[in-house]
């Protein structure tokens, strides 16, 4: 589940010229990104380890989404939304990695 704005964003910023990390991929991966239907489970651990404080383990899961070769792991790690529990119970609904 991706934040509409976000795709849109995404859409914008990969039909400029400036060179940026949208630009740069293939239209594949940008509908891929677009298409996927729900969160996947890696980006729910990796947002569970945001809101836990689990640097460590996050980290780790970014790192290894960036060393392939294929951008499209790291991409959609972090332009994916999900609904997560915090410590305190409270439920955050539709937030990205790097909105926590």
């Amino acid at each position: 589940m991706l934040i509409r704005s976000s795709v849109n964003c995404m859409l914008m910023l990969w039909k400029r010229d400036d060179n940026n990390v949208f630009s740069r991929l293939p239209l594949e991966i940008i509908l891929a990104i677009k298409h996927s239907p729900t969160p996947d489970k890696d980006f729910l651990v990796a947002l569970h380890n945001v809101v836990f404080a689990e640097l460590a383990a996050l980290k780790a899961k970014l790192e290894a989404a960036k060393a392939k070769p294929e951008k499209k792991d790291l991409m959609r790690l972090l332009l994916q939304a999900g609904d997560v529990v915090t410590p305190g119970g409270k439920l955050i609904e539709n937030v990205t990695l790097l909105e926590c």
